[in-house]
């Protein structure tokens, strides 16, 4: 699946689609970020343990799935800007999905205030319902070109986490993350003595005491709190779906309604199924950021698990 962005707003574009790997690959060690990160490493890994100790001794916040505790201390130059990278593809495909839905509730707003004018002109509206129309259609217009905006920066933001500023990418292939929909098989305590044998900060600092002691600890708490933010998740997907669902049956009562000419929403109720898959994909990215961290975590590459839509 490819999504498209006009070539007014990009100068100059690779020649071929940006896939995820693509994107990942350009973050090594000689990448200025993360060369610059391993210059402030020890300074900022002392400050984060110290801020997450605070935290984690706090009274619990019932407002999941957020995490308590950034996990960044726990996490290379390399790991961090990988998953900073990963993050901002991932803004790309939102700020896309979200043109394309601001996009359609434009069009839908300029014919109804289009209409309107037609039949004040033939006598069966008045100026004030063309007004109303046209005060409706305006904050739509303003949504449409911040959303164009939107499109642009994301991909601005792409291409300097890439270490490429002003490469910027046209079409972004869409990698297929519903196989992480499902719950990992592997227990957290598992995942825990993966992490604590094989993250590559805890083997560097394996004789720093008691700063690796700390840094174990919270390894153990965040990954149990990954997994919990993950059922959470787990119960927002379903939720997102549901809805899904349901405006896919309205929209389908609303064509037949259209068609027999009983009822004329029948473009609100199309943005409002675009609405409501972009609230699933936009879920489904916050499970794919946690999954990837909780990889990284255990020192495994960030995609892991990930194909490509054909």
């Amino acid at each position: 699946m490819t999504l498209m962005l006009s070539s007014l707003f990009l100068s100059p574009v690779y020649a071929q689609e940006l896939t995820l790997e693509q994107a990942l690959s350009a973050v090594n060690e000689s990448s200025a970020a993360v060369r610059f990160g391993m210059q402030q490493d020890n300074d900022f890994r002392q400050r984060k343990v110290s801020e997450c100790q605070e935290r984690m001794l706090k009274p619990l916040l019932f407002d999941a799935p957020h995490l308590s505790c950034s996990v960044d201390h726990l996490l290379t130059p390399q790991q961090r800007q990988k998953l900073l990278v990963l993050r901002r593809f991932l803004d790309v495909v939102l700020a896309d999905d979200r043109a394309g839905l601001e996009n359609e509730a434009l069009a839908i707003a300029f014919i109804d205030f289009d209409r309107t004018q037609t039949r004040m002109q033939q006598g069966q509206r008045s100026e004030l319902d063309v007004s109303q129309f046209q005060a409706l259609y305006q904050p739509v217009r303003v949504r449409f070109t911040e959303g164009e905006k939107s499109q642009r920066l994301s991909r601005e933001l792409l291409a300097l986490a890439q270490g490429k500023p002003g490469e910027l990418s046209a079409d972004i292939e869409i990698p297929d993350f519903n196989s992480w929909l499902k719950l990992p098989e592997t227990e957290s305590k598992e995942m825990i003595a993966r992490a604590l044998q094989s993250n590559p900060v805890l083997q560097k600092l394996a004789n720093e005491t008691p700063l690796h002691e700390m840094m174990r600890d919270q390894m153990r708490y965040s990954i149990i709190e990954i997994m919990q933010a993950l059922d959470v998740m787990q119960i927002e997907m379903e939720a997102a779906q549901a809805h899904i669902d349901y405006r896919d049956l309205y929209l389908d009562r609303s064509r037949t309604l259209y068609e027999l000419e009983v009822k004329a929403d029948l473009g609100d109720s199309m943005v409002e199924q675009t609405s409501a898959r972009l609230v699933r994909r936009e879920t489904l990215f916050q499970i794919v950021m946690l999954r990837a961290t909780l990889n990284a975590l255990q020192g495994y590459p960030l995609d892991t698990s990930v194909s490509l839509i054909s």
